[in-house]
């Protein structure tokens, strides 16, 4: 980007954290750039839009190349206000939402991944068995991205592990038969497998 030249991205946000005593430092998955890491100055406006984890908002970027880039406006979209009335639909999120800033996908399949973010979200927030909806998050990612997550990961499984995962990956998330435990326990044995065979880092 050009020093002076400004640009409009949408994204969703997936961290928020201050930067010195003026400024939070924003992460979002933009569908169009991928990643995008921006400074927004913290206004004293009670009417000026302040950033959320999980908005879908649009802000002008500005900044130079290579350099820190500035959010000059702030405008959210879309909240998401019911995920943090439960603690484990928040956790699921915040762990999808630091996987996918941690991994940012590359710029050719940040569509897919943005869509696919937006519609994991609205599952977490809103649909039965959110432990179901992130591990079907996972599982379509890594076969979006063309890892070999069906002909590794999942033929590797003992065999009623294998069964159950088959289950829960091909079962609408209003119609589980497993607990939440077993479902758990699946998408942390994904997690382990996309960190080891495919490199990604995990959330701490």
């Amino acid at each position: 980007m050009r020093p002076g030249r400004e640009n409009s991205v949408t994204g969703i946000v997936l961290g928020r954290e201050l930067s010195g005593e003026r400024h939070w430092k924003l992460t979002l998955l933009s569908p169009d750039a991928g990643v995008v890491v921006c400074l927004w100055r913290v206004s004293r406006n009670p009417e000026t839009d302040k950033p959320d984890l999980f908005d879908r908002a649009e802000i002008e970027l500005a900044g130079a190349d290579g350099g820190v880039r500035f959010a000059n406006s702030y405008r959210v979209e879309r909240r998401q206000p019911t995920l943090g009335k439960d603690y484990q639909r928040l956790s699921l999120a915040c762990r999808l939402a630091v996987l996918l800033a941690r991994n940012p996908p590359p710029e050719e399949s940040a569509t897919g991944v943005f869509r696919l973010c937006e519609t994991a979200l609205d599952a977490l927030a809103e649909r039965p068995f959110p432990a179901a909806a992130y591990c079907k998050f996972l599982w379509q990612w890594m076969r979006m991205e063309g890892y070999p997550v069906r002909e590794q990961w999942l033929e590797e499984l003992a065999e009623e592990k294998r069964r159950k995962a088959a289950v829960v990956l091909g079962s609408p998330l209003d119609q589980q038969p497993e607990s939440a435990e077993e479902i758990a326990g699946l998408a942390r044995s994904l997690e382990r497998w996309m960190a080891g065979e495919c490199q990604f880092v995990l959330p701490d």
